[in-house]
Protein backbone atom coordinates (compact mmCIF):
# COMPACT_ATOMS: atom_id res chain seq x y z
CA UNK A 1 0.00 0.00 0.00
CA UNK A 2 1.18 3.37 -0.55
CA UNK A 3 2.45 5.63 1.61
CA UNK A 4 0.94 9.19 2.59
CA UNK A 5 3.41 11.87 3.50
CA UNK A 6 2.10 14.57 5.57
CA UNK A 7 3.53 17.60 6.01
CA UNK A 8 2.80 20.18 8.71
CA UNK A 9 2.39 17.51 11.69
CA UNK A 10 2.68 20.60 14.13
CA UNK A 11 -0.94 22.13 13.40
CA UNK A 12 -3.89 20.22 14.35
CA UNK A 13 -5.65 20.42 11.48
CA UNK A 14 -2.59 17.74 9.99
CA UNK A 15 -4.34 15.40 12.74
CA UNK A 16 -7.48 14.79 10.64
CA UNK A 17 -5.25 13.54 7.91
CA UNK A 18 -3.31 11.06 10.10
CA UNK A 19 -6.19 9.86 11.45
CA UNK A 20 -8.46 9.50 8.49
CA UNK A 21 -6.19 7.33 6.57
CA UNK A 22 -4.35 5.92 9.46
CA UNK A 23 -7.45 4.21 10.25
CA UNK A 24 -7.70 2.44 6.97
CA UNK A 25 -3.98 1.10 7.57
CA UNK A 26 -2.28 3.51 4.77
CA UNK A 27 1.34 4.23 6.17
CA UNK A 28 2.16 7.43 7.24
CA UNK A 29 4.96 9.90 7.23
CA UNK A 30 4.81 12.94 9.68
CA UNK A 31 6.77 15.74 8.20
CA UNK A 32 7.88 18.84 10.13
CA UNK A 33 10.53 21.59 9.91
CA UNK A 34 13.50 20.97 11.64
CA UNK A 35 13.27 24.59 13.74
CA UNK A 36 9.93 22.85 15.70
CA UNK A 37 10.41 21.60 18.77
CA UNK A 38 9.66 18.24 19.12
CA UNK A 39 6.77 18.59 21.82
CA UNK A 40 5.28 21.20 19.34
CA UNK A 41 4.98 18.56 16.67
CA UNK A 42 1.96 16.92 17.68
CA UNK A 43 1.19 14.74 14.60
CA UNK A 44 4.64 12.36 15.85
CA UNK A 45 2.55 11.34 19.09
CA UNK A 46 -0.24 9.80 16.64
CA UNK A 47 -0.56 6.00 17.05
CA UNK A 48 -0.74 6.05 13.23
CA UNK A 49 2.04 7.88 12.08
CA UNK A 50 4.80 4.68 10.89
CA UNK A 51 7.90 7.54 10.35
CA UNK A 52 8.38 10.41 11.48
CA UNK A 53 10.75 13.10 9.46
CA UNK A 54 11.90 16.35 10.37
CA UNK A 55 13.37 18.76 7.72
CA UNK A 56 15.26 21.85 6.92
CA UNK A 57 13.30 24.91 7.44
CA UNK A 58 11.70 26.86 4.27
CA UNK A 59 12.03 29.63 6.58
CA UNK A 60 15.74 29.21 6.96
CA UNK A 61 16.53 28.19 3.00
CA UNK A 62 13.27 27.18 0.98
CA UNK A 63 15.63 24.62 -1.54
CA UNK A 64 16.92 22.63 0.94
CA UNK A 65 13.22 21.81 2.49
CA UNK A 66 12.12 21.40 -1.01
CA UNK A 67 15.46 19.25 -2.15
CA UNK A 68 14.88 17.16 1.44
CA UNK A 69 11.34 16.48 0.80
CA UNK A 70 12.19 15.08 -3.10
CA UNK A 71 15.00 13.16 -1.57
CA UNK A 72 12.33 11.51 0.86
CA UNK A 73 9.68 10.99 -2.36
CA UNK A 74 12.40 9.62 -4.32
CA UNK A 75 13.59 6.98 -1.49
CA UNK A 76 9.82 5.55 -1.58
CA UNK A 77 10.20 5.20 -5.07
CA UNK A 78 13.75 3.57 -5.27
CA UNK A 79 12.59 1.24 -2.96
CA UNK A 80 9.75 -0.17 -5.07
CA UNK A 81 7.13 1.68 -3.16
CA UNK A 82 5.74 3.63 -5.15
CA UNK A 83 4.79 7.25 -5.30
CA UNK A 84 3.91 8.60 -2.52
CA UNK A 85 0.94 10.95 -1.41
CA UNK A 86 1.91 14.08 -0.61
CA UNK A 87 -0.52 16.29 1.53
CA UNK A 88 0.38 19.63 2.61
CA UNK A 89 -1.90 21.36 5.67
CA UNK A 90 0.40 24.45 6.22
CA UNK A 91 0.18 27.48 4.38
CA UNK A 92 4.32 28.17 4.12
CA UNK A 93 4.59 24.61 3.26
CA UNK A 94 2.08 25.10 0.41
CA UNK A 95 3.35 28.36 -0.66
CA UNK A 96 7.01 26.96 -0.83
CA UNK A 97 5.89 23.70 -2.16
CA UNK A 98 3.72 25.52 -5.30
CA UNK A 99 6.37 26.95 -6.66
CA UNK A 100 8.25 23.51 -7.41
CA UNK A 101 5.48 21.32 -8.70
CA UNK A 102 8.09 20.30 -11.37
CA UNK A 103 10.45 18.95 -8.97
CA UNK A 104 7.62 17.59 -6.81
CA UNK A 105 5.56 15.77 -9.65
CA UNK A 106 8.84 13.47 -9.90
CA UNK A 107 8.56 12.11 -6.86
CA UNK A 108 5.20 12.31 -5.31
CA UNK A 109 1.38 12.04 -6.46
CA UNK A 110 -0.60 15.33 -4.61
CA UNK A 111 -3.49 17.59 -5.97
CA UNK A 112 -0.95 20.83 -5.17
CA UNK A 113 -2.34 23.50 -7.68
CA UNK A 114 0.55 26.29 -9.49
CA UNK A 115 1.98 29.10 -7.40
CA UNK A 116 -0.11 32.15 -8.90
CA UNK A 117 -3.27 30.01 -8.88
CA UNK A 118 -2.95 29.50 -4.86
CA UNK A 119 -1.98 32.81 -4.45
CA UNK A 120 -4.95 33.92 -5.97
CA UNK A 121 -7.42 31.17 -3.95
CA UNK A 122 -5.38 32.60 -0.64
CA UNK A 123 -6.53 36.22 -1.09
CA UNK A 124 -10.06 36.74 0.01
CA UNK A 125 -10.19 39.97 -1.73
CA UNK A 126 -9.74 38.14 -4.92
CA UNK A 127 -11.78 35.27 -3.82
CA UNK A 128 -14.93 37.09 -3.31
CA UNK A 129 -14.38 39.33 -6.42
CA UNK A 130 -14.53 36.13 -8.44
CA UNK A 131 -17.34 34.67 -6.47
CA UNK A 132 -19.62 37.40 -7.45
CA UNK A 133 -18.68 37.16 -10.99
CA UNK A 134 -20.51 33.77 -11.08
CA UNK A 135 -23.41 35.22 -8.82
CA UNK A 136 -21.41 33.26 -5.46
CA UNK A 137 -22.49 35.33 -2.42
CA UNK A 138 -19.47 35.97 -0.01
CA UNK A 139 -19.56 37.19 3.37
CA UNK A 140 -19.26 40.95 3.92
CA UNK A 141 -18.99 43.12 6.78
CA UNK A 142 -21.47 45.87 7.59
CA UNK A 143 -21.82 48.52 10.70
CA UNK A 144 -24.85 50.64 12.33
CA UNK A 145 -24.90 53.97 10.22
CA UNK A 146 -24.80 56.86 12.12
CA UNK A 147 -28.21 57.21 13.90
CA UNK A 148 -29.98 54.11 12.62
CA UNK A 149 -31.82 51.17 14.59
CA UNK A 150 -31.16 47.77 14.77
CA UNK A 151 -34.67 47.17 13.54
CA UNK A 152 -33.17 48.96 10.18
CA UNK A 153 -30.20 47.20 10.31
CA UNK A 154 -31.70 44.20 10.43
CA UNK A 155 -33.98 44.87 7.32
CA UNK A 156 -31.16 45.55 4.90
CA UNK A 157 -28.80 42.47 5.28
CA UNK A 158 -29.23 39.22 3.92
CA UNK A 159 -29.80 35.98 6.40
CA UNK A 160 -27.75 33.71 7.78
CA UNK A 161 -25.83 36.48 9.60
CA UNK A 162 -22.73 36.03 11.72
CA UNK A 163 -22.73 38.87 14.52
Amino acid sequence: MREAIITDVNYRMSLTAIRTLGKRGIPITAVAYDDTPDYACIGFYSKYVKNKVKLPSPNRDEMSFVKALCALGESHVMAGKGKPVLIVPGSKSMQVLTRHLSELDLWFDHLLVDHETYNQANNTQHLLESASTFGVKGPFTTWLHHDESIEALADRVEYPVVV
